[in-house]
C-alpha cells in the first residue's frame, strides 16, 4: 500500500465505476441504480486515485447543482484497498478544489440510521470523520431507503478535539493514530501511559487515569477507537459506552 494516496481530477471512466461496483455488492447490489451510476460516470465531473501500476481504485462523482455548493454524487472504492485512505484522499481533493473555487457547502446523501444496513452504518461514520454533520433524513428513495442529507461547510479549516481510545498494548498502533489525526488538523487526546508496554503505576493511579480519560472524552468532539483485529478490552468497552451516552460519534480503527 502506498504511504499517501493521491486523488487528481479525471476524464470520464464508465468502465472502471462498473469495475468498482462489482467489488462490493452490499453497498451497490441494485442493477437498476448502477445502470444509473454507469451512465453518470459519463458526464459528471470525476475525481480518481490509482494504484501504483496506473489502475483506477476509486472514483468519486461530481454534482455542482448551485455555484457555492459542491454533492458528491458518488463515492466507490474497490474493496480489496478498503481502509486505506482512497476515499479520504478524494474527498480532501474535492474539498481542495472546491474552497480554490469559493465553495461554501459540501453535500452527500447516503442511506439513513433509521434502515439497520450496518455497510451504510460505516458509510455515515467515514463522513462523519471527514467533518460531515447529519442535516436531515428524508423519504426521497422511497419508505424503504431513508436518505440522510449530510453538509460540511467550506471556507476554513475545520478543526475538532478527538479522544483516542483503545488497549494500552496498542502502543504503537495508538502513537501512529495521534500522528495521522494530528497531520490532519485534528487536536488529539491520547493515553499516556501503557502499563501492557512496561509503564508502571499502582493500582491507585491506574484508577486515576481511567478517570482523567473520561474527563478527555468529556472535552472531546469524537472519539477515535484504535482496535486491531477488532480487540476491544473491558477499559476501552467502558469508555466507548461513556461516549455514546454523551451522544458523541464513535469511529473504530477497524470499522
Amino acid at each position: 500500500m502506498s504511504d499517501k494516496r493521491e486523488a487528481v481530477r479525471s476524464d470520464p471512466v464508465p468502465d472502471d465505476v462498473a469495475r468498482l461496483l462489482a467489488t462490493v455488492p452490499e453497498w451497490f447490489g441494485l442493477p437498476d441504480a448502477n445502470t444509473e451510476y454507469i451512465e453518470a460516470a459519463r458526464v459528471k465531473e470525476t475525481w480518481v486515485v490509482r494504484d501504483d501500476a496506473g489502475q483506477v481504485i476509486g472514483v468519486t462523482l461530481i454534482d455542482r447543482h448551485f455555484p457555492r455548493v459542491v454533492e458528491i454524487y458518488l463515492t466507490v472504492v474497490d474493496r480489496s484497498v478498503h481502509g486505506s485512505g482512497v476515499g479520504t484522499a478524494m474527498v480532501e481533493a474535492v474539498e481542495r478544489d472546491s474552497i480554490e473555487r469559493g465553495v461554501e457547502l459540501m453535500e452527500v446523501k447516503t442511506l439513513g440510521a433509521s434502515h439497520p444496513d450496518e455497510g451504510y452504518s460505516k458509510t455515515r461514520h467515514f463522513y462523519k470523520k471527514m467533518g460531515f454533520v447529519p442535516l436531515e433524513e428524508t423519504d426521497l428513495w422511497g419508505e424503504d431507503s431513508p436518505c440522510l442529507f449530510m453538509v460540511k461547510p467550506l471556507g476554513r479549516p475545520q478543526t475538532s478535539i478527538v479522544c483516542i481510545c483503545g488497549s494500552t498494548r496498542f502502543r504503537e498502533e495508538i502513537a501512529e493514530a495521534y500522528a495521522r489525526l494530528t497531520l490532519g488538523g485534528e487536536i488529539v487526546l491520547s493515553p499516556a501511559l501503557f502499563q501492557h508496554s512496561g509503564d508502571k503505576f499502582t493500582g491507585e493511579q491506574k484508577e486515576r487515569l481511567g478517570e482523567l480519560h473520561l474527563r478527555k472524552i468529556d472535552l472531546a468532539d469524537w472519539v477515535y477507537v484504535v482496535d486491531p483485529g477488532g480487540y476491544i478490552g473491558e477499559s476501552t468497552s467502558r469508555e466507548i459506552a461513556y461516549a455514546e451516552s454523551l451522544g458523541k460519534p464513535v469511529v473504530r480503527l477497524s470499522s
